[in-house]
């Protein structure tokens, strides 16, 4: 996914600030509150859609693809 972002940012469809990269590793046995981090990301780039990344998101509890 790192490498599809990166490719994207080099042709110009995607800007560095719009990444949000979130490895469910850090957050085994957590809650998460998704809300709050795309409330917070709209505090900080208020014009910009953010493109998250999703790294070992079957770690999260309950997971089903």
């Amino acid at each position: 996914m790192l490498q599809i972002a990166q490719k994207l940012i080099k042709q110009k469809k995607l800007k560095l600030e719009q990444i949000v990269f979130l490895d469910f590793s850090e957050f085994v046995d957590k809650k998460v509150d998704f809300n709050k981090i795309v409330e917070s990301f709209y505090e900080l780039y208020p014009k910009l859609t953010p493109f998250f990344i999703f790294d070992e998101i079957q770690e999260v509890t309950n997971f089903t693809p």
